[in-house]
């Protein structure tokens, strides 16, 4: 659920922070990992409702001191810089960062997943993670200041009306033409004096987490939702997912079928022109039928919608209508032509049933180089300027520009540099390995939400990420700079042996040991392989 989801994201978020207390003074850094252990030995304690009742006092006045302690390390960092010690004593200090931070996540985790445990216990939990989460953006120095507003405006709700009268919630199936609503509808639920902090979550498209209060009656406001079906609940922690029920314009939208519902939607005159003309084309509706009937029943299947309703729909007509492409048939000269203009002067349907043609046309098949550009910068717009389909818009941008959709691909994922980039800009990049691209790859390894797809990505490239590799390491991050010498391990050239050199004298173990396990392997390939490093994964 909505609420599990970001708690365990806090959790990792300070785990990542933690590790970095070996730059710290060792007094400093102690009173921290003396902070979470305590944290720790409280979630440790919660096996049960009752343990967690048990738990549930101690659980702020622990927050709180593991806080004060991070805020202490950040104030010496600024000050002092870096510790000076004794190595032993800082290696010690690695190891116990390393154990404390595991048993830190892992309990963390563990109660995240537990169900049934008393509203007593979730709700400083839930207060004091979003604090949490706060202090650590402060700690980085590095959070943008949007990020860091929006923590504070939840925190804010959290502080002002109370936890236990603060609900979070998951709302799938939100488009731009029906946010705004879908937001008024959840600001009626709360009534008079209500406040709502809404935003894009990252890991699911078209899918908001609204956080919102006062709400008194958690059970009563379940009720009055008849604008969705709430898909799961837990009233003790305060969150519920609904997913909405698609209006008859968002199924006709979404399946592309033609109707007054799209003309309300704003259908261009060409497309309303169209759609008049395939109303007098009887002599093509029932071929078009059955396939319209099954492509719709099949996508609002997919958005969790009801699908009975399909069997009494014997009026849908598929001619070429607006909201419908009228699709040339493949023996016709002008076929690629007439899909390069439905993709750039279609509807949204249009040019969705366009892509879908076009990402099986092998693009040497399309002599007309005029028709290529066109279809390609078809792709670039609606990979930027529309809402819906931009993955496979992307695909085709990667499809039809090969090496020279790298720059967009850089440029798109910058654009989306706040939240989690869509899977296609980094299989498009790895597709179509550069120096340029492996950089902006790689900037994202320090981003929470990517670092996977990141690490993923630049393993494709192989060899061609190797010095955007090198750049972005050593950091402040040991996850970050494991995968580093892990990926030159495989891939390393004699460029990289200056980088592993300095990495086999680190105090940290595992270090250490990666870099000497790196140099043996880029050693053997210089022996072995006139230096060639393995094929990209």
């Amino acid at each position: 659920m909505t609420t599990r989801k970001t708690l365990r994201q806090l959790i990792l978020l300070l785990a990542f922070l933690t590790g970095c207390a070996q730059n710290e003074g060792v007094k400093t850094a102690n009173e921290l990992l003396s902070s979470m252990q305590a944290v720790t030995a409280i979630l440790k304690s919660v096996q049960d409702p009752a343990s967690a009742q048990a738990a549930a006092p101690k659980l702020g006045p622990a927050y709180q001191q593991m806080i004060d302690a991070l805020d202490k390390m950040v104030a010496y960092e600024q000050k002092n810089g870096q510790v000076r010690a004794l190595k032993g004593t800082i290696r010690d200090l690695e190891q116990k960062v390393a154990t404390c931070r595991a048993e830190f996540a892992a309990e963390g985790e563990r109660v995240n997943e537990m169900k049934g445990l008393p509203a007593e216990f979730w709700e400083p939990m839930r207060l004091y993670n979003a604090k949490v989460l706060l202090a650590g953006l402060r700690a980085t120095g590095q959070a943008e200041p949007a990020a860091m507003e929006l923590f504070n405006q939840i925190l804010a709700i959290y502080e002002s009306i109370g936890a236990k009268n603060v609900v979070e919630c998951g709302v799938a199936n939100v488009f731009p033409s029906n946010r705004a609503e879908t937001i008024e509808k959840l600001r009626n639920l709360c009534g008079d004096g209500a406040q709502l902090i809404e935003f894009d979550d990252p890991d699911n498209s078209n899918t908001i987490l609204v956080v919102m209060g006062p709400v008194n009656d958690f059970d009563g406001m379940i009720k009055k939702i008849d604008f969705g079906q709430v898909t799961e609940q837990e009233k003790n922690r305060g969150q519920f997912e609904v997913a909405l029920t698609p209006s008859p314009h968002q199924e006709t939208l979404q399946a592309g079928f033609p109707g007054d519902a799209t003309q309300q939607a704003g259908m261009s005159p060409h497309a309303a022109e169209a759609q008049s003309r395939a109303e007098a084309a009887q002599a093509e509706a029932m071929k078009h039928h059955e396939e319209a009937v099954a492509r719709m029943r099949g996508e609002v299947a997919r958005m969790g919608g009801d699908t009975s309703h399909f069997d009494s729909m014997p009026s849908i007509r598929g001619g070429g209508s607006g909201g419908r492409l009228d699709e040339p048939d493949e023996s016709d000269p002008d076929y690629h032509k007439k899909l390069a203009e439905a993709l750039n002067g279609g509807d949204e349907f249009q040019k969705r049933r366009a892509m879908e043609k076009l990402l099986d046309v092998e693009p040497s098949n399309v002599t007309d180089k005029e028709v290529r550009a066109k279809i390609a910068r078809g792709f670039r717009e609606v990979a930027f300027d529309s809402p819906f389909h931009q993955k496979d818009a992307v695909e085709g941008l990667v499809l039809w520009g090969g090496k020279h959709s790298v720059p967009l691909l850089i440029e798109l994922m910058e654009k989306n540099s706040r939240t989690s980039v869509d899977d296609s800009i980094y299989d498009g990049l790895a597709k179509h390995p550069t120096p340029e691209g492996a950089e902006a790859v790689a900037s994202r390894l320090t981003n929470f939400f990517d670092r996977d797809k990141a690490a993923s990505c630049l393993k494709k490239m192989g060899p061609d990420a190797e010095e955007a590799v090198i750049e972005v390491a050593p950091i402040d991050d040991i996850d970050v700079n494991l995968f580093a010498l892990d990926f030159l391990k495989d891939h390393g050239t004699e460029k990289c042996y200056a980088l592993l050199q300095r990495a086999r004298k680190s105090p940290n173990p595992q270090i250490k040991q990666a870099a000497m396990d790196a140099i043996r392997e880029v050693r053997l390939r210089e022996k072995e392989g006139k230096g060639e490093a393995k094929p990209a994964a």
